[in-house]
């Protein structure tokens, strides 16, 4: 079979957020299949990352750099691994710190800045190009990377694909009229645009209804995929799963310390305590954000492990960036309610973002009791909206003036309080995709309740691949997993569907309490099941065959 050479343009990491690893996993597998890579990111630990042969790190100017190393690697196809030098400024969809850079949203950025972005990276992309050559470009999100991409269509005649994700439309170009025309013409440009799901693809076309004709026979749905290998189904106790990984994570903090400490965790309580406004409880949130690196696991991360009854307790774990759009503030208030019926339950939350300090902050005002921090912490979310954002949040907003209409607010808090909440919610930081491939397997739900459109979930696959159920919001991309679940495993109406609705923590309550009590977290011939469908429907060597094949199909097209 003919190799293919392939520029990859990203812009991020390789870790970390789905779309990160997407990329990854689809490169990874594009070597596999023989084919040659290019990629363009801003990944620093390249040694780490098995699949790529070789990294280099642009000069000033993008016409020259430096090569940091070359090795041989298992795959039959090459990664060349480039960091365009764009002077230390990031610009991102969703705000984080990243080390060693200054970051921006796309909306913040003033034009001169995001031009000049634009520019820096085509320089890299065109130096390659002229140097090595390469057959097609393959791009990701709706911004910027598809517009450098075809100022090199435009320049060289390279055929270029867009794969949409969710944050960058969602986060950025409904946000920012000015963005409006880089995404447009990029995908006008585009050879393919693949879309990972049907509401990726749906929710594209609304959002460019002007341009829509011109597009919609570009479309082609490929999810994302999972790696089968490294996700896997329990084959040993939990107990001694979770030991190796704590040996792991030991040696991890070794060389990524900074997370955040017992010490930073006390201290935030203690002044929570004392604060008297929600503004104090504002300034608190921002100034504690600012103390730890968002990158790094927790510093106590194998104490938080070792208190767990893995044995006996119920485990529940949440993955991904911590923001309001997610929902955790969702799982955290349904907890009360889950509690009085399995109080051996316990909530881990993986990931990094600017909005866990409020998260914690939402725990303590559930276990002290306090009712106005709690309704101001649940409902301020709303307030944090962006102009164009879809409205699909206001109700779940509501929960205690749902309470109150029950009459259940003075056992609600009762609950968090007698079944000590605070023990509970464990928060670890960040973990790699390696570590967590070690964590998910021992969960026995996974639980995600974004109150904000999704793309598709990747994180969901992932569990499903180690026979883990996923309780997530029925809506959007998130809806096309549950349904699939629905028709090929068992009857998930069983159990109330997570519609965002008034009623939505009370649905994650019950969802949660009845698969436990049916037996579906911990059922060895639904687990088989699970895994059964993620390898029939997406393993990433079927996921980087299709891409492929359409890679093939369109150069007949384009060369006949």
């Amino acid at each position: 079979m003919e190799k293919i050479r392939i520029c990859m343009i990203h812009g991020y990491l390789l870790t970390g957020t789905g779309s990160n690893i997407f990329v990854a996993n689809l490169v990874r597998n594009l070597c596999r299949l023989g084919h040659d890579v290019f990629l363009f990111c801003q990944e620093k630990h390249a040694e780490d990352i098995d699949f790529i042969s070789q990294h280099s790190v642009f000069e000033p100017g993008n016409r020259e750099y430096q090569i940091l190393f070359s090795r041989e690697t298992r795959y039959p196809g090459k990664c060349n691994l480039f960091n365009p030098e764009i002077r230390g400024l990031l610009p991102v969809y969703v705000y984080d710190e990243y080390e060693g850079f200054k970051v921006k949203t796309f909306p913040k950025m003033k034009i001169g800045e995001i031009e000049d972005y634009i520019r820096q990276n085509v320089e890299a992309v065109e130096t390659i190009y002229l140097e090595k050559g390469f057959d097609l470009i393959q791009t990701n999100h709706v911004i910027m990377s598809p517009y450098i991409a075809r100022i090199m269509w435009k320049k060289h005649d390279i055929p270029y694909y867009v794969t949409l994700h969710g944050s960058a439309l969602n986060f950025s170009v409904r946000n920012d009229l000015r963005l409006r025309p880089y995404a447009t013409k990029a995908l006008l440009g585009a050879t393919r645009i693949f879309a990972v799901s049907n509401h990726n693809h749906l929710e594209a076309l609304t959002f460019f209804k002007r341009i829509a004709s011109r597009i919609e026979g570009k479309f082609t749905v490929i999810p994302a995929g999972v790696d089968t290998d490294l996700f896997r189904i329990l084959d040993n106790s939990r107990r001694k799963s979770i030991d190796e990984l704590q040996s792991i994570l030991k040696e991890r903090l070794k060389v990524l310390p900074n997370g955040k400490s017992p010490e930073q965790k006390r201290r935030f309580l203690q002044e929570l305590e004392e604060t008297s406004s929600v503004d104090e409880v504002d300034e608190l949130v921002s100034k504690y954000n600012a103390e730890y690196s968002q990158g790094h696991p927790d510093r106590d991360i194998v104490a938080t492990l070792k208190r767990i009854d893995w044995k006996n307790g119920w485990v529940l774990l949440f993955v991904g960036k911590y923001l309001w759009t997610k929902g955790i503030q969702m799982v955290i208030s349904a907890l009360p309610i889950v509690l009085n019926a399995v109080p051996d339950l316990h909530l881990l939350l993986v990931g990094f973002g600017s909005y866990r300090e409020e998260l914690e902050a939402l725990v303590y005002s559930l276990a002290s009791g306090r009712r106005e921090l709690f309704r101001y912490l649940i409902e301020r979310s709303i307030s944090q909206m962006q102009p164009g954002e879809e409205p699909c949040v206001e109700k779940p907003f509501k929960f205690l003036d749902a309470l109150t209409h029950r009459k259940e607010v003075k056992s609600y808090f009762d609950s968090a309080e007698r079944n000590a909440i605070a023990e509970h919610v464990h928060f670890l930081g960040a973990l790699s995709h390696a570590e967590l491939g070690r964590l998910l397997p021992c969960a026995d739900g996974f639980v995600a309740a974004s109150v904000c459109p999704e793309a598709f979930g990747m994180v969901s696959i992932e569990a499903l691949a180690c026979g883990v159920l996923p309780i997530i919001s029925n809506q959007t991309g998130f809806k096309e997993i549950v349904d699939l679940v629905s028709g090929s495993v068992y009857e998930v109406n069983e159990s109330p569907k997570v519609n965002i609705d008034e009623d939505m923590i009370f649905n994650i309550a019950e969802n949660i309490i009845q698969n436990i009590r049916r037996g579906n977290l911990r059922n060895p011939e639904l687990k088989k099941k699970f895994r059964k469908l993620t390898v029939d429907h997406f393993s990433w060597e079927s996921i980087a065959n299709q891409y492929v094949s359409y890679y093939r199909k369109d150069t007949v097209v384009t060369n006949s």
